[in-house]
């Protein structure tokens, strides 16, 4: 009987985060990331970690995380584009972006390595589990299975440590009159960052 549990892929998975601890990722500086991205053979260390808030199209906030083998310099941090699109459109830089929801779920996905470039919106196999603290926002990440995109094996694995910071749209909504407030939620709404 015992025998059987262990074999359980969600009892494995379980005792390997219990032995994973919190404590390594604690010890992580703000800023750095420990994350292995493997896709198609070739494994791709992530040790920049950046976090910020940001709204989504109802205009709540999240807070997005950005994890890469290189560092995003501040002028393109700083610019009003979200961290999504940094890693999908500005080619500096392999990595993970993804969401925290509300319920703490990881979604709106991005992974960027030579060998894979993809998306999820909400993947119950792509894991997140982070918490905030003291202007942070630190956990680990990992694909619960090896995924197959177009032929090419792909998974990520490891932890962070990031800097939480609002981001742009987050403060201008807090400056905001409720009038302009409404009008960035129908912009939003319509796909437009603002």
């Amino acid at each position: 009987m015992q025998t059987r549990m262990l074999r359980d892929p969600w009892v494995g998975m379980v005792i390997g985060l219990l032995c994973f601890g919190v404590e390594a990722v604690a010890s992580l500086p703000t800023g750095q990331a420990a994350v292995t991205l493997t896709a198609g053979g070739r494994s791709i260390p992530l040790t920049h970690a950046y976090a910020r808030l940001e709204l989504d199209l109802e205009s709540r906030e999240q807070v997005a995380v950005l994890l890469t083998d290189a560092t995003v310099p501040d002028a393109l941090l700083d610019r009003g584009v979200s961290l999504w699109d940094l890693l999908a459109n500005a080619g500096i830089a392999n990595g993970l972006h993804f969401r925290l929801s509300g319920e703490g779920r990881g979604e709106d996905w991005k992974v960027v390595h030579p060998n894979v470039n993809t998306g999820c919106g909400i993947c119950s196999d792509w894991v997140a589990q982070a918490s905030q603290a003291a202007g942070t926002v630190q956990g680990k990440v990992f694909t619960a299975a090896v995924q197959t995109t177009g032929g090419t094996r792909w998974e990520f694995r490891g932890e962070f440590n990031a800097e939480l910071k609002p981001g742009w749209e987050a403060a201008a909504e807090a400056k905001a009159t409720p009038a302009q407030r409404g009008i960035r939620k129908q912009l939003r709404a319509d796909g437009n960052h603002f």
